[in-house]
């Protein structure tokens, strides 16, 4: 009272419960107010002096025989309750629990003013039919007759509330106000707008043409599950509460089998899948058990698959659709466990393969890509991770949360086409990732023409890839999804090349991840083999990156990096060219080049040498610059010239001396020279000196001058004449001197047999003659070329050796006739 300056304790009766909702009159002193006890019946209290005290009035009694007469609310006081006092009079009150109710009295009495349905105990009420399970009750301001309500079956509205226990006084106001609660979703294989959607207390509306219109509701009540067999869609399936459980075999027409009957066991709105392949239909049942209808289509057969360690309500279950030939059946639970079971249909074989890293939390959808190794769970609770998939089969699983905001997921499906590509519903609507293949993807709002509102449920056709969106307060929505997306191209640049260079790999990347193509708009330059870039050529060229696109993405703009291959080097090797000489033949010569090109010569003196390509003919002497070029070509620098001297010399042999030995004692010895000269412009090499029969010779080599002693010994009476011959390198001049000789007998000593036994030296002498013998001689006679005799005297220097002084002698030819016992031994000397 007084705008709160002071506050006064209401005293309600004692009860065990709480006030669920209290009501006041302003000019009046009345309050009234509604009690919900811990049994959620609702009972009715009358303040008639400002709420100080209260006491009980009575209840109204619903003509539902479903409803008790003792709480017109059934037990959903905590959900569908309301009150209202008319604003003129406050003795008309107004309250609320399935269906409506007025009292003029201050709730003395009741009369019903609408009803929920047609039931038989209810068709012959004259009030109208308003949806059940009201929530709201407000008069148009200043006037008593007038109002709204608001129920699960949207807004009803009536200008008569007078009257409205004894006509249809209340009209239905939803045109185009999408306020539906849908649970679950189906969808019809082939026909493009026919869909089926279990709904909060709207029962399960068959959808047969686009947009805001009318539905047909062909399981009444809360919709719960609704499947549409995938393979043959005469079969739906359509369900109440927990396991009630209706099919329809004429397509939608009417849902008249009952597939289970069971309104006890299970969750209230409750999970399931059916198997299009085997018939079959799998939902939750218990918390160690779900239920299992084999046979939905012909005579079916309702048993249950035992799974001992559930731990707790099954809250998602999901057929694989790689599985055709069994039923391959994945169940998740509120404690976040997840099950494979495989064999379904017959004997199953169960394995737990719940994730080390699963949240503390509830498995609310489970979904399958491009194979049954790749599934992924999702949870339906705040401040955990809500996304999770695995590529092996539940052997390992990774966090795909990604950005995605805190909020529950309560649904999820792979693009059929592209299982990297996922679709969620969420508490914020639809959101979708293109790439959930990594570390942490990104995930964006996919609500396009969708309010930011709960979503439960997505489902997709395969055959045009329609995406149903199943929200909880907005309807349904349908949308054709993406056949292609767009993607770009990453294409790292690269450095310029240089001829030679090896092959080397190039990088760039799709967003799409699938593979790059490369080309090379120059093969001249460059060529592509997958990533491999080879050099071809020098130049440029423009390598092209593209991807085609497939069936999930289309092409992408193709990317360009411009390829400069640089000219290599190249460098030429060029042996030093030996001498020749003026009259050697014409010769070849080579040279190669480090790029395999060509190489090409020059002479410098073409009076030295002349180059026809690689052939080169000697001209005359002197010397010449022999050149290797390569100019290179389009591919490679040019070489740096590379030259060689070649020498061209003339080689003359001279030989000089006087070999006329004259007569020679048979079995003495005379020995003469000459000497062999090089007068051209290069060296000789002397090979070989022959000698005629009767001479022999060696060689004394003094700076470019070769001496030649020739011996001549002859062993006959005979003339010795002949030449000797020098072998060289020479190519030009004399390369023979003549040799004569004659052998001779001495007469008077013609008994006498030469030897050995005595050896004279020096021979040629000067002074002294040194006789080595061991016979003991006391002179020596000397006989010159006329034959005149003189003696000297010996002079004995050992046991072995004497010599004579002859440097009195002329020079010339002398022979020494020494005293043996034998007889005499002649030896001949020359004398300088």
């Amino acid at each position: 009272t007084g705008l709160a300056n002071s506050w006064t304790t209401l005293e309600f009766p004692t009860f065990s419960g709480r006030i669920e909702l209290a009501c006041a009159l302003s000019d009046a002193n009345i309050v009234y107010a509604v009690i919900v006890d811990d049994n959620k019946i609702a009972d009715l209290v009358k303040s008639v002096n400002k709420g100080v005290s209260f006491a009980s009035i009575s209840k109204p009694v619903d003509a539902d025989l479903g409803i008790p007469i003792t709480d017109f609310s059934r037990g959903q006081g905590w959900y569908d309750l309301i009150m209202a006092v008319d604003p003129l009079d406050a003795n008309k009150v107004y309250v609320g629990g399935v269906d409506l109710f007025q009292s003029i009295d201050g709730g003395t009495l009741w009369k019903q003013i609408s009803k929920w349905s047609n039931n038989p105990n209810l068709n012959t009420l004259p009030c109208s039919i308003v949806h059940a399970d009201q929530h709201n009750f407000i008069f148009r301001p200043g006037l008593s007759n007038e109002a709204v309500v608001s129920n699960d079956g949207g807004v009803f509205y009536t200008g008569n509330l007078s009257a409205a226990a004894t006509t249809a006084a209340f009209s239905e106001r939803n045109l185009n106000y999408n306020i539906t609660q849908f649970y679950t979703a189906a969808l019809h294989p082939t026909l493009k707008d026919y869909m089926l959607g279990g709904t909060q207390d709207n029962g399960t509306p068959k959808f047969t043409s686009p947009g805001l219109g009318s539905t047909v509701d062909v399981y009444g009540g809360d919709g719960s599950m609704c499947f549409i067999d995938q393979k043959d869609p005469n079969f739906q399936i359509a369900s109440y509460i927990y396991n009630d459980i209706g099919l329809s075999t004429n397509g939608g027409t009417s849902f008249s089998t009952k597939l289970i009957n069971d309104n006890k066991n299970g969750n209230f709105i409750n999970q399931g899948d059916y198997d299009s392949n085997l018939k079959i239909l799998f939902t939750s049942r218990s918390k160690t058990a779900v239920y299992r209808v084999k046979n939905v289509t012909t005579t079916h057969d309702v048993d249950s698959i035992k799974i001992i360690n559930l731990g707790s309500m099954t809250t998602a279950l999901r057929v694989s659709p790689y599985s055709t030939s069994t039923s391959n059946l994945y169940v998740g639970t509120a404690a976040g466990k997840l099950f494979k079971v495989l064999n379904a249909n017959a004997t199953p074989t169960i394995t737990e393969i719940t994730g080390s890293s699963f949240p503390n939390g509830s498995i609310s959808s489970i979904a399958f890509g491009a194979s049954e190794n790749q599934i992924m769970v999702t949870f339906f609770n705040y401040g955990v991770v809500n996304i999770w998939e695995t590529r092996d089969g539940g052997t390992t699983w990774a966090n795909r949360e990604g950005n995605l905001p805190n909020m529950p997921v309560r649904w999820v499906e792979y693009h059929p086409q592209f299982p990297d590509q996922i679709y969620i519903a969420t508490e914020l609507g639809v959101w979708s990732t293109d790439n959930v293949n990594v570390a942490s993807p990104v995930w964006s709002s996919t609500n396009g023409g969708l309010a930011n509102v709960r979503t439960d449920m997505l489902r997709i056709r395969d055959s045009d890839k329609t995406i149903m969106a199943a929200t909880h307060g907005r309807g349904v929505f349908t949308a054709l999804m993406p056949s292609s997306l767009s993607q770009t191209i990453s294409f790292k640049t690269f450095t310029s090349k240089t001829f030679g260079d090896p092959a080397f790999k190039i990088w760039a990347q799709s967003s799409s991840g699938l593979p790059i193509t490369f080309t090379s708009t120059n093969t001249s330059v460059a060529t592509v083999a997958d990533s491999t870039i080879t050099i071809v050529g020098g130049g440029t060229t423009t390598l092209v990156a593209s991807q085609g696109g497939n069936i999930v993405y289309t092409p992408a703009t193709s990317v360009n990096q411009l390829l400069t291959v640089n000219k290599a080097t190249q460098t030429i090797t060029f042996g030093v060219l030996a001498e020749k000489d003026v009259n050697d033949p014409a010769f070849i010569i080579s040279s190669t080049a480090t790029s395999t090109l060509p190489v090409t010569f020059t002479s410098s003196v073409t009076s030295v040498a002349t180059i026809a390509g690689s052939t080169i003919t000697i001209v005359g002497p002197g010397t010449t610059v022999i050149k290797a070029t390569q100019t290179g070509n389009g591919n490679f620098l040019a070489a740096v010239d590379v030259p060689q001297n070649l020498l061209v010399v003339t080689r003359i042999l001279q030989l000089t001396g006087n070999l006329d030995f004259g007569d020679v004692f048979l079995g003495e010895v005379d020995k003469k020279t000459f000497t062999i000269n090089s007068v051209g412009t290069g060296g000789i090499t002397i090979s070989n000196i022959i000698y005629p029969p009767g001479y022999t010779g060696v060689t004394k080599t003094t700076g470019n001058i070769i001496e030649v002693t020739v011996t001549f010994k002859p062993v006959n009476v005979i003339d010795f004449l002949g030449n000797i011959t020098v072998e060289s390198d020479a190519t030009s001049g004399v390369n023979t001197i003549a040799v004569k000789g004659k052998g001779v007998k001495i007469t008077e000593l013609s008994q006498q047999q030469l030897s050995d036994e005595v050896e004279v030296y020096p021979n040629p002498v000067k002074d002294i003659v040194y006789i080595k013998t061991k016979m003991h001689v006391s002179v020596i006679e000397l006989v010159d070329n006329q034959g005149r005799i003189s003696k000297e005297q010996v002079i004995r220097l050992d046991e072995n050796t004497s010599q004579i002084d002859v440097s009195k002698y002329a020079a010339g030819k002398y022979f020494l006739r020494i005293p043996t016992a034998a007889g005499q031994i002649i030896k001949q000397i020359i004398k300088n």
